[in-house]
Protein backbone atom coordinates (compact mmCIF):
# COMPACT_ATOMS: atom_id res chain seq x y z
CA UNK A 1 0.00 0.00 0.00
CA UNK A 2 1.38 3.59 -0.90
CA UNK A 3 2.54 5.93 1.76
CA UNK A 4 0.17 9.05 2.38
CA UNK A 5 1.84 12.31 0.63
CA UNK A 6 2.70 14.73 3.57
CA UNK A 7 1.52 18.18 3.97
CA UNK A 8 4.94 19.83 2.57
CA UNK A 9 4.79 16.86 -0.35
CA UNK A 10 1.05 17.98 -1.12
CA UNK A 11 2.34 21.45 -0.70
CA UNK A 12 4.64 20.80 -3.17
CA UNK A 13 2.80 19.41 -5.57
CA UNK A 14 -0.11 21.91 -5.34
CA UNK A 15 2.74 24.54 -5.97
CA UNK A 16 3.95 22.90 -9.11
CA UNK A 17 0.98 22.41 -10.94
CA UNK A 18 -0.43 26.13 -10.18
CA UNK A 19 3.27 27.77 -11.38
CA UNK A 20 5.03 25.11 -12.86
CA UNK A 21 8.77 23.55 -12.29
CA UNK A 22 11.11 27.06 -11.68
CA UNK A 23 13.71 27.17 -14.39
CA UNK A 24 11.65 25.28 -16.79
CA UNK A 25 10.42 27.09 -19.68
CA UNK A 26 7.91 23.87 -21.30
CA UNK A 27 5.75 23.40 -17.81
CA UNK A 28 4.51 26.83 -16.85
CA UNK A 29 1.69 25.54 -14.84
CA UNK A 30 -1.84 26.73 -14.90
CA UNK A 31 -0.27 30.79 -14.49
CA UNK A 32 1.66 29.48 -17.78
CA UNK A 33 -1.28 28.32 -19.38
CA UNK A 34 -3.30 31.29 -18.27
CA UNK A 35 -1.38 33.67 -20.09
CA UNK A 36 -1.25 31.93 -23.41
CA UNK A 37 -4.95 31.52 -23.42
CA UNK A 38 -5.57 35.22 -22.86
CA UNK A 39 -2.56 35.62 -25.81
CA UNK A 40 -4.49 33.43 -27.77
CA UNK A 41 -7.72 35.28 -27.19
CA UNK A 42 -6.29 38.56 -27.94
CA UNK A 43 -4.79 37.77 -31.48
CA UNK A 44 -8.34 36.05 -32.24
CA UNK A 45 -10.30 39.30 -31.09
CA UNK A 46 -8.53 41.14 -33.06
CA UNK A 47 -8.70 38.87 -36.22
CA UNK A 48 -12.59 38.64 -35.41
CA UNK A 49 -12.52 42.74 -35.23
CA UNK A 50 -11.20 43.17 -38.56
CA UNK A 51 -14.39 40.79 -39.85
CA UNK A 52 -16.40 42.78 -38.34
CA UNK A 53 -15.07 45.86 -39.56
CA UNK A 54 -14.78 44.40 -43.53
CA UNK A 55 -18.71 43.34 -42.96
CA UNK A 56 -19.62 46.64 -41.78
CA UNK A 57 -17.89 48.07 -45.13
CA UNK A 58 -19.30 45.64 -47.29
CA UNK A 59 -23.21 45.71 -46.09
CA UNK A 60 -22.99 49.84 -46.15
CA UNK A 61 -21.79 49.35 -49.82
CA UNK A 62 -24.14 46.99 -50.72
CA UNK A 63 -26.93 48.68 -49.00
CA UNK A 64 -25.69 51.55 -50.71
CA UNK A 65 -25.74 50.37 -54.00
CA UNK A 66 -29.12 49.29 -53.50
CA UNK A 67 -30.15 52.11 -52.84
CA UNK A 68 -28.33 53.99 -55.61
CA UNK A 69 -30.05 51.72 -57.85
CA UNK A 70 -33.71 52.51 -57.06
CA UNK A 71 -33.06 55.91 -57.67
CA UNK A 72 -31.19 55.38 -60.72
CA UNK A 73 -34.07 52.92 -62.15
CA UNK A 74 -36.87 55.59 -60.67
CA UNK A 75 -35.29 57.90 -63.09
CA UNK A 76 -35.05 56.19 -65.73
CA UNK A 77 -38.73 55.20 -65.68
CA UNK A 78 -39.56 58.88 -65.37
CA UNK A 79 -36.93 59.52 -68.53
CA UNK A 80 -38.22 56.82 -70.62
CA UNK A 81 -41.90 56.66 -69.16
CA UNK A 82 -41.97 52.83 -67.67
Amino acid sequence: MPKEPTQREMLQTLTQVIIGIPGNPDDTGMIGDIKEIKRDIKTQNTRINKIEGKQKFLFGLIAGSGTVGGLIGSALNKVFGG
